[in-house]
Formats: C-alpha cells, sequence, structure tokens
C-alpha cells in the first residue's frame, strides 16, 4: 500500500463510519435508564407494580420504601423488557418518532438527552445499535422499529411510486425473521402495516381489488391467526371479502377477541359477529325434515344454535334500542330449530315488552297459531288487548277480531262452551257487527249453454 493510500472503515450498509461510538452500555446500566424514565410517566404504578412482581429478590422496607437491588437480573430483565414492549407497540401503532425518542432515552448518549428527536440519522441507528450490545430487549425493539421505518416510508411522498414487489417481500421478510419474540398482538400489528404495502403496490385504481393479490392476503391471514383486536378483525374480513372461506379462523379471532376485552359495546358487537359468523356457514341440505336429519344434518344445526347461544350473549350488553331487532333475530333462528317453548317465550318478550297496540295484537295471536298447547290464553289475550287497545283504529280492530273469532269459536266449540261462545258473539256484535249479506254479482247473468269448441 502505497504512502497516500488510507482506509475508510465503512458499516454493513457502506456507509463511512466517521461517527465516534460510544461504548457498549452494560445491562444495569440501561435498566436504571429505563427505571428512571418510566418513574415520571403517567403508567408509573403499572410500570412499578409489573417489574416488582418479577423480581426475585427480597424486597426490604426502609423508612416506608421498598429497596429493590439494580443488580437483580429478573429485575433488570423486567425492565428492560417492559422498555422494549412499550418502544415496539409505539413503533407498530406508527408512532415512531416516540418510539425513537424511547431509545434514545435509554441509550444514555448525552448528546441526545431532554431533546426531542424530529429525524434520526444514519449515525444515530448505528450509536444506538452499538449502546444495545448486551441488551437484545432493545435490540429487538430498535429492529422493529427499522422496519417500522422502512414500512413509513414507502407509504410516504415520492417513494410510494417507486416500491416494487420484491422491496414488500424484502420487508416483510426482514419482519419475519424476529416475529418469534414478538407477541402475538405485536405479529399482527406487524402484518396489518405490511398488508398495507401489499395493497398499495395494486395502484390507486385497484386498491379494493384483493383477488389476485396473494400478498395482501396472506398478510390479512396471519393478521387473523393472530389478532384479539376487534376493529382489526372487522378491516381483514371486509378486505379479504366473502370469496375468504375459512369461517373458522374469523371464529376464533372474534371468540380471542371476547376474551381480550370488557367494554360492553364491543363485547355487544363481537357476540353479533360470531353468531353471523355461524350463519354465513349454514349449509342445510333441502328436503329433509327436521326431526330425520342425518349427522352431517346435524353439525349443521348446530351452527343455528351457536349462532342464537351468542345473539343470547349479545342481549347482555345491548342498548334498549338494539333489544328488539336482536329478540326478533333470536326468535327466527328458535323457529328454524323448532323450539316452539323457547320461541314462545321470546316472542312473548318482544310482544308484552316492546310492542303496542295492533303489532302486539299480531305477535299473540301468531303465538296462538303455532303454539296450540297455548293457543287459548294467547288468543283470548289478543282479544283482550284488542278490544281495550285505543291506538288501534275501527278498521283494524275489526280485521284482527274476525282473525281471533275464527280461531277462538273453533276452540269453544269444540269445547262445547256456551258461555264463551255467548260472550264472543257479544264482542263481535259490538266491535265488528257483520253488514247484510252481499248479493251474488253472479246472480244477474244468466246462465248460458257451453258454446262449441
Amino acid at each position: 500500500m502505497s504512502d497516500d493510500e488510507t482506509i475508510q472503515l465503512v458499516d454493513m450498509h457502506g456507509n463511512p463510519l466517521e461517527h465516534q461510538f460510544a461504548p457498549a452500555a452494560s445491562r444495569e446500566q440501561l435498566t436504571l435508564k429505563v427505571y428512571n424514565y418510566f418513574i415520571h410517566q403517567p403508567e408509573a404504578l403499572e410500570f412499578i407494580s409489573s417489574v416488582v412482581a418479577d423480581t426475585d429478590a427480597d424486597k426490604t422496607i426502609v423508612n416506608g420504601k421498598m429497596h429493590v437491588r439494580l443488580d437483580d437480573s429478573k429485575f433488570q430483565a423486567s425492565c428492560l423488557n417492559y422498555g422494549s414492549e412499550a418502544v415496539i407497540n409505539a413503533a407498530l401503532d406508527e408512532n415512531l418518532p416516540q418510539a425513537y425518542a424511547m431509545l434514545l432515552q435509554f441509550a444514555d448518549l448525552p448528546l441526545y438527552q431532554n431533546q426531542i428527536m424530529t429525524e434520526i440519522t444514519v449515525n444515530e441507528l448505528c450509536e444506538l445499535e452499538h449502546r444495545f450490545v448486551y441488551t437484545p430487549e432493545l435490540g429487538l425493539a430498535k429492529k422493529v422499529c427499522d422496519v417500522q421505518a422502512e414500512i413509513t416510508g414507502f407509504l410516504s411522498g415520492n417513494l410510494l411510486k417507486n416500491i416494487t414487489s420484491f422491496q414488500a417481500n424484502r420487508i416483510q421478510e426482514k419482519f419475519e425473521d424476529i416475529t418469534q419474540y414478538l407477541n402475538f398482538e405485536q405479529r399482527a400489528a406487524g402484518y396489518y402495516n405490511i398488508s398495507i404495502i401489499h395493497r398499495a403496490l395494486l395502484g390507486e385504481n385497484d386498491t379494493n381489488n384483493t383477488k389476485q393479490n396473494n400478498a395482501e392476503k396472506d398478510c390479512l391471514k396471519k393478521v387473523l391467526e393472530y389478532t384479539s383486536d376487534y376493529k382489526r378483525i372487522n378491516y381483514c374480513i371486509n378486505r379479504l371479502g366473502s370469496d375468504f372461506a375459512d369461517q373458522g379462523v374469523i371464529r376464533a379471532a372474534y371468540r380471542r377477541a371476547l376474551q381480550a376485552t370488557g367494554v360492553p359495546n364491543d363485547l355487544y358487537k363481537i357476540n353479533i359477529a360470531l353468531a353471523q359468523c355461524y350463519l354465513d356457514d349454514f349449509r342445510p341440505k333441502i328436503g329433509f325434515a327436521f326431526a330425520l336429519k342425518s349427522p352431517s344434518q346435524k353439525k349443521e344445526y348446530e351452527k343455528l344454535e351457536k349462532a342464537e347461544m351468542y345473539y343470547q350473549n349479545a342481549l347482555r350488553y345491548a342498548q334498549k334500542p338494539e333489544k328488539l331487532s336482536l329478540l326478533k333475530n333470536i326468535a327466527k333462528l328458535q323457529l328454524k330449530q323448532h323450539k316452539i317453548r323457547e320461541w314462545t317465550e321470546t316472542e312473548t318478550t318482544i310482544a308484552m315488552k316492546f310492542l303496542q297496540g295492533e303489532e302486539r295484537c299480531n305477535v299473540l295471536i301468531d303465538v296462538a297459531a303455532k303454539n296450540l298447547e297455548l293457543a287459548q290464553p294467547y288468543m283470548e289475550r289478543a282479544l283482550e288487548e284488542t278490544i281495550r287497545s285505543r291506538k288501534i283504529s275501527k278498521p283494524h280492530k275489526k280485521i284482527l277480531l274476525t282473525k281471533i273469532n275464527y280461531h277462538l269459536r273453533t276452540l269453544y266449540t269444540k269445547q262445547g262452551n256456551q258461555q264463551k261462545l255467548q260472550e264472543l258473539d257479544a264482542v263481535m256484535n259490538k266491535y265488528a257487527p257483520q253488514t247484510e249479506q252481499m248479493e251474488n254479482p253472479l246472480l244477474k247473468y244468466t246462465k248460458q249453454s257451453r258454446q262449441k269448441q
């Protein structure tokens, strides 16, 4: 090598290494930085409870304060994991400035302390990597941030026009290299973000077309396999459309969502969605009587039972305006399953709690017509409701009473109950008197012999 030649050190990306790195930080040093950061955040109590619970060392109380040793390996791991999770969640939630700012705070680099980062350079990224050599937890968080930074970069500005399938797949491969170290919801968030890139590749005119975008479909399916987030599940289902046949994956995702939330409105919506999943998957064979269904048919009708169960669960969290339509859906399912007793109870609840006037009377008549064991009391209640209701017009009262009279007269006649028949006659004469018998118009025309063909 000649005297005028020099050596230029470069990093793995070919960038000149002109920045003087701070030495790799110890686990104890970074644990202290993470601890000091979170005890000044709104979630300080949650953080302290989490890390102290994972500490094995004796926790002595001195002057009313708990003393925990900083060199406790469990305490260090708990602090570092908590910090790593916070960074990863911020990055996957597309809040990269906050994620990188936390990493720089944890790294204990004097140059970056108490500064708001609006942009991070290659040198700063390299320095972070060097500082986290002994803390793989924070190293993992940085890798997630870097992947999300690529996604964000491609989806913003002019970079979107230049993105290729190769680049999108390369980003996905980088993410998949670290998925084994992430929890299920973080994996779901990552695949969701990557699916947006594959969607962008379709171009502005085809963003709603997923039929030929297998890469996006695969990502969305992985989101469904991992997530417990109700909104994210709905997004995937809407994007995949009716062509997506794996209802089992969707049902499993919604069941996880049920376990992950305690919000009444979300629980209502998730139960409704689960019921709909079973209804969408219901494929009965036509032509078989209910009682004679084959085992395969019985398996199909079990889906109706599941749908009814989830509707019943949804009813616990439904608001009053939502309850009527929900009860009607439950009643339809019970009738399909020939569960007349349960259907009668549901229809009675609908009639007596949610309906009035003519609507209530029609439901009572319908129950009487389908449940013969209770036909008489339901018809008699319909008669009573019709007579006393001020909301039913006279013409409509007459129509209702005509229906009721037909059924009750048949029942009373079979019983030979003359008193009830007389009472029924009195009601009909008062509220629905018979008009004079209509003359037959045909009588005006003389009969003619059959014409020859």
